[in-house]
C-alpha cells in the first residue's frame, strides 16, 4: 500500500475528482468494517509508517467477498482504485470467483484472526501529516474536549463537531 499511495499519480490520480479505474493488486490487513466498506491496511517497516486504504465491497457484496472483508484477515487484494466524495481515494471492483481460483484477478485469504492493533498518534501528527494517516486505524490518548457544535441547517443538520485539546497542546 505504500507505492500505492505514494504515487497516486502514477496510477492516474490527478486530484479530486479523477477518474482513476485502474486495477491494483496490494497485501494487506482489515482493521475496521463500516456497511459495505471496509479499512484495510499494510505496516512498512522501512518508513514505520502504516498506510491505508479504504475499499468499497459494492452494492451486494458476494458471500465470498464477505467472507474475507473480516476484520484481521490478510487478503491479497485485487481492485479498481477509484475516487470517492466521500472516501476520497479507495478501492472498489473487489473479486472472488470461487470456482476459477486461478482467475487473475482473485482478491485472495492469506490469513485470519490476526491481531489489529491501533497505531498510536499525536494532536501534531493529526495536524502535520494527517494525510500519511488516511483510512489507518489511529489512536489518541488524553483527549479533552473544549468545545461541541451541532449543525442547526443546511444538509448536514444535526451533526454534531467535537473540538479537543490533545496531550501534546493541540486544538484539534
Amino acid at each position: 500500500l505504500r507505492y500505492v499511495r505514494e504515487n497516486l499519480a502514477e496510477h492516474g490520480y490527478e486530484g479530486e475528482g479523477t477518474i482513476i479505474d485502474k486495477r491494483i493488486s496490494f497485501e494487506a490487513l482489515v482493521t475496521y468494517v463500516a456497511g459495505n466498506t471496509i479499512y484495510v491496511e499494510d505496516y512498512d517497516e522501512e518508513t514505520e509508517t502504516s498506510y491505508g486504504m479504504p475499499i468499497f465491497l459494492g452494492m451486494s457484496p458476494t458471500s465470498a467477498v464477505l467472507n474475507v472483508a473480516k476484520v484481521g484477515n490478510i487478503a491479497d487484494f485485487c481492485g479498481v482504485i477509484t475516487y470517492s466524495e466521500n472516501f476520497g481515494v479507495q478501492v472498489s471492483d473487489i473479486k472472488i470467483m470461487p470456482f476459477d481460483p486461478t482467475y487473475k484477478y482473485n482478491t485472495n485469504l492469506i490469513s485470519s484472526d490476526n491481531p489489529v492493533v491501533a497505531t498510536e498518534i499525536t494532536g501534531e501528527t493529526l495536524i502535520n501529516d494527517g494525510s500519511k494517516i488516511q483510512g489507518t486505524f489511529v489512536s489518541m490518548k488524553n483527549l479533552v474536549v473544549t468545545d461541541t457544535y451541532t449543525t442547526k441547517d443546511g444538509d448536514s443538520i444535526g451533526a454534531i463537531t467535537i473540538t479537543c485539546k490533545t496531550e501534546d497542546n493541540k486544538t484539534i
